[in-house]
């Protein structure tokens, strides 16, 4: 019975990423990534690490929903032939819809049978350090008092809650940082200060921008490491009273 494993690649730097995880990439004769749009992907190369990439499926696709179902077909098919190791950015199990989607096949939780591909496949995850790990060095509060992640692509289905701190990821661009900012408006002042992150956790590389609501998408070198991070407003700023 072949074996899915998947494996975190942490935030981009090569000493984060797992010892184990590592040496199973070193032997391992069938590795895919999600994508090549990841800082460790130098370092693989460099130790001569030979894998492949689900990038060609972001052109033949016409939403980030679509392209997550494909690319998990192909994964399913891929495993169900062969073990099969398949690295994924940060931590599996973090903001990681790919692997949401590879878990609810092999393992459903809704009491539906499993995927027929997916019927004969063990899996096996390996964590990581997540990007969250890496960002809470950067903010102001300690996360045991609570943060609500939101995914910039779906603001639409997970507005914010002023009383919490908030971490939006997926601020890739500023065309999705324009659509950003008018929905953090409605729950912002303008001036609302923000922290734009950027390539959190990678030495060398990590930048804290420190802005107003409004400048979000007058940033114009956002990329796929780009996180926003909002501190829980006091009652005095608020723009109206959380019910």
């Amino acid at each position: 019975m072949p074996t899915l494993t998947i494996a975190g690649l942490g935030p981009g730097a090569l000493e984060q990423l797992p010892l184990g995880t590592y040496q199973r990439m070193q032997k391992h004769p069938a590795i895919y990534l999600r994508t090549e749009k990841h800082p460790l992907v130098t370092d693989l190369k460099a130790q001569n690490i030979q894998f492949k990439t689900f990038d060609q499926v972001y052109d033949t696709q016409d939403t980030f929903e679509e392209v997550y179902r494909e690319i998990t077909h192909q994964v399913l098919t891929l495993a169900s032939q062969q073990d099969l190791l398949y690295a994924v950015p940060g931590h599996p199990n973090v903001a990681e819809e790919t692997v949401r989607l590879l878990r609810e096949a092999i393992h459903p939780t809704t009491g539906e049978a499993a995927h027929p591909l997916a019927a004969h496949i063990n899996l096996e995850i390996l964590p990581a350090m997540s990007f969250l790990d890496a960002m809470f060095p950067l903010i102001d509060h300690d996360p045991v008092d609570g943060f609500l992640l939101i995914d910039a692509l779906q603001f639409d289905q997970q507005p914010p809650d002023t009383n919490r701190d908030v971490i939006i990821t997926q601020v890739y661009d500023p065309y999705v940082a324009s659509d950003l900012k008018v929905g953090l408006m409605n729950y912002y002042h303008g001036e609302q200060s923000i922290k734009v992150i950027k390539n959190a956790g990678i030495p060398g590389a990590e930048e804290v921008r420190e802005i107003p609501l409004y400048q979000l998408d007058h940033q114009k070198d956002l990329d796929y490491l780009t996180s926003i991070y909002i501190a829980r407003v006091d009652r005095f700023s608020k723009i109206h009273y959380n019910m």
